[in-house]
C-alpha cells in the first residue's frame, strides 16, 4: 500500500511538473502575473474604485498562493541543497512577512479609503524588490546547484499545491480524505459522493429528531389540557354533591314542618273535644 502510494505521488509529481515547468520556472511566472495586475491596477482612474477592489482581490490572492509554495517547498528545498542562500532565504521570509502585513491592512480597507492607493504602492515596491532579489541572486544558484531534474520535481510539487489552495475549502477536504483512503486521487469524486450521501442521512436524521420533538411538544399541551380538565369534574362533582345535600336538607325540613302541623292539629282537635265533654 505504501509502495502504491509513493509510486502515485511521484506519478502525480512528474505529471505536474510536465505542465508547470520547473521550480523556478513556475515562480517566475507567478511574479510576472502579480506585475501585470499591479500595472494594471496602476492606470486606473480616481473614480475605479470597484475595478481598483477586484484587482487588489486578485492579487491578493495571487501573492497567498505564491508564498505558500515559497514557504511550504521550496525554500526548505533551497536551505537544505544550495549553499550561499541562507541569508538569501532569510530575508525573503521576512519579506513575505511585510507583504502578508500590508494584505490584511488592505483587506481591512475599501479602496474609497484614501490611504488605499498609497498602501498599494509601498505593497508594489516590497513586490518588486522582492522579486528582483530572488530572479537575480537566489534563482542563479538554485538552477546551478540543484540541477533539471530536482527542479522539475519541485515544480511538479508546487504546482499541485497550487491547484489545491485554488479549489474550493470542501472539495480540498474530501480529496485530501480519498487520498489517505485510496492513496491516490483516481477516487475522489467517490469520496465526494460518500461525503454527500453522509451529509443527506444526518440532515435526514436531524429532520426526524426535529419531528419527534415537535410531536412531543404538540401532546404536552394536550395533556395538560386534560390535566386541566380533571380538577374541573371535581369541582362540578363538589357543586352537584352540595347541590344533592341541599336538596336533601330541604327535603327533611319540609317534612319536620308537617309532622309539626299535624301535631298542632291533633292537638287543637283533642282541646275542642275535652271543652264539648265538659
Amino acid at each position: 500500500m505504501a509502495r502504491s502510494t509513493k509510486e502515485s505521488s511521484t506519478r502525480q509529481s512528474s505529471g505536474a511538473g510536465a505542465r508547470g515547468g520547473t521550480a523556478t520556472q513556475l515562480l517566475k511566472k507567478d511574479h510576472a502575473t502579480v506585475k501585470e495586475l499591479f500595472a494594471r491596477f496602476e492606470k486606473q482612474g480616481e473614480r475605479a474604485q470597484e475595478t481598483k477592489q477586484n484587482i487588489f482581490s486578485e492579487i491578493q490572492r495571487e501573492l497567498e498562493t505564491h508564498t505558500t509554495i515559497d514557504e511550504e517547498i521550496f525554500y526548505p528545498a533551497v536551505r537544505e541543497s544550495v549553499g550561499g542562500t541562507e541569508g538569501l532565504v532569510d530575508e525573503s521570509l521576512e519579506e513575505h512577512n511585510v507583504v502578508k502585513s500590508l494584505l490584511r491592512e488592505l483587506g481591512s480597507m475599501s479602496a474609497e479609503d484614501e490611504e488605499f492607493d498609497a498602501k498599494m504602492t509601498v505593497l508594489q515596491e516590497i513586490v518588486e524588490h522582492h522579486v528582483q532579489e530572488e530572479e537575480g541572486e537566489m534563482f542563479p544558484k538554485v538552477e546551478e546547484q540543484l540541477g533539471q531534474e530536482r527542479l522539475q520535481e519541485l515544480g511538479g510539487q508546487m504546482q499541485a499545491r497550487k491547484e489545491a489552495l485554488g479549489q474550493p475549502t470542501i472539495k480540498r477536504i474530501m480529496s485530501g480524505v480519498s487520498g489517505l483512503i485510496f492513496g491516490n486521487g483516481e477516487s475522489t469524486s467517490e469520496g465526494e459522493e460518500e461525503g454527500e450521501q453522509t451529509a443527506r442521512g444526518g440532515e435526514r436524521r436531524s429532520r426526524a429528531k426535529s419531528s419527534a420533538k415537535q410531536r412531543g411538544a404538540n401532546k404536552k399541551p394536550n395533556g395538560g389540557a386534560r390535566a386541566a380538565q380533571k380538577p374541573s369534574s371535581a369541582s362540578a362533582k363538589k357543586r352537584s354533591s352540595g347541590r344533592s345535600a341541599e336538596s336533601k336538607g330541604s327535603a327533611r325540613r319540609s317534612r319536620g314542618q308537617k309532622r309539626t302541623a299535624a301535631a298542632s292539629g291533633n292537638r287543637r282537635r283533642t282541646s275542642a273535644k275535652s271543652s264539648k265533654k265538659r
